[in-house]
């Protein structure tokens, strides 16, 4: 069957970008997590494998529609939906990169290990290494997890990394928590010593910040720094959603903005659990010094039980125009596909069942009850469940 050929590639991500794992995975972004491209340990070293024919083949098939049967590339092409902007469109409006034809690595995004302080509801034990204990929790109320012991790139692979360190333009360090592993510390005082033009991003819960980590800070400028807070919601849906004080990130962000003078852009989680209060953290953080933005552009989609697209159109609907009204301020952007949603999920049973037996079991594990907070999700329960 001949394959349709186009001009233009149509993802630049293979062009300049690598992305690794908590367990060394190799991958071509963090929306092919499932489908590993090679292991850190088995490969000597990461350039090469990016001008390898491994990855000159991922860069071939984007010019024509073979890409969509392509395992890593196929859910970005066939289901926009389950992924945000700033995967292919967002790639190179955010970092203006091109075709790259020296195919040197520009863009390298991280996780160092699935070291973690917060046990997240949309969350897992591949990037918690605080969810554990939890998985066995949820496991007898019927909710089944892959265990995962605590993942961690090794020192070989480490090294790896730091090879790459003096021509990166972007770094992008995830978790587990950024500011929970020691590794990024080494990390990132190598960076500042061999490359000051190297934009850093880092996506941090910000339950603490250690001071190793704040010395480094202080020494990037301020547009060359970029942390991304973990945000979705306040005060007890917070707790209740991340497990953890909602008053220590606030403490953490005013820290760091004090001694630093480095600002956070905040990134939502929308999930069934906190679509009904998401508008709250906009109204919150807007007025706040040290917040420069807030975006909405993380739908959970998976686990399914997770999902707001389970949610009663009517309801939706009725709900969505607080997030139209903070979408019109300036520090505010709410992803398209939460504003418009090209589809919602089907009504099925069972699906619902599972819904609310999560939520019923997160209430008593955290000690919070959920729809006290969020009377809506009580309505929902009252309608969907037979």
């Amino acid at each position: 069957m001949l394959m349709k050929k186009t001009d233009e590639p149509g993802c630049l991500i293979p062009f300049n970008a690598l992305t690794l794992g908590p367990s060394g995975d190799v991958l071509l972004c963090c929306v092919s997590s499932a489908f590993p491209l090679a292991h850190i340990d088995d490969i000597p070293d990461l350039q090469k494998f990016f001008e390898s024919e491994i990855m000159n083949h991922k860069r071939f098939i984007q010019y024509s529609d073979e890409v969509r049967n392509d395992s890593a590339c196929s859910r970005c092409y066939k289901n926009p939906h389950k992924t945000t902007w700033k995967h292919r469109e967002g790639f190179k409006e955010w970092y203006n990169f091109g075709l790259n034809k020296d195919l040197k690595i520009k863009y390298l995004e991280f996780s160092t290990s699935n070291l973690c302080n917060q046990n997240c509801v949309m969350c897992s034990p591949k990037f918690s290494s605080k969810w554990e204990n939890l998985a066995k929790e949820l496991s007898k109320h019927g909710f089944e997890y892959i265990h995962y012991s605590t993942n961690r790139i090794n020192d070989a692979g480490i090294e790896k990394i730091i090879k790459l360190l003096p021509h990166l333009e972007v770094i992008n360090i995830k978790g587990g928590e950024p500011f929970a592993d020691p590794t990024n510390f080494r990390i990132l005082e190598e960076l500042v010593s061999v490359n000051d033009n190297c934009r850093i991003e880092i996506i941090s819960n910000l339950q603490n910040i250690p001071d190793n980590i704040l010395h480094i800070l202080q020494k990037v400028e301020k547009d060359k720094l970029a942390i991304s807070a973990s945000i979705d919601g306040v005060d007890s849906v917070y707790q209740w959603i991340r497990g953890s004080e909602f008053g220590k990130a606030v403490d953490t962000m005013e820290k760091i903005y004090l001694e630093t003078g480095h600002d956070f852009g905040l990134v939502p989680v929308t999930s069934i659990h906190n679509f009904f209060t998401g508008d709250e953290v906009a109204k919150y953080f807007i007025d706040k010094p040290y917040v420069r933005s807030i975006s909405y552009q993380n739908p959970v989609r998976y686990p399914y039980y997770c999902d707001h697209l389970y949610l009663p159109q009517d309801m939706y609907y009725n709900k969505i125009d607080d997030y139209h009204k903070i979408s019109k301020i300036d520090k505010v952007t709410v992803l398209e596909s939460i504003l418009h949603p090209v589809f919602f999920n089907n009504v099925e049973q069972h699906k619902y069942n599972q819904i609310f037996k999560y939520i019923d079991t997160m209430n008593d594990i955290r000690g919070i009850n959920l729809y006290d907070h969020i009377s809506e999700l009580a309505e929902v329960r009252n309608r969907v469940l037979q």
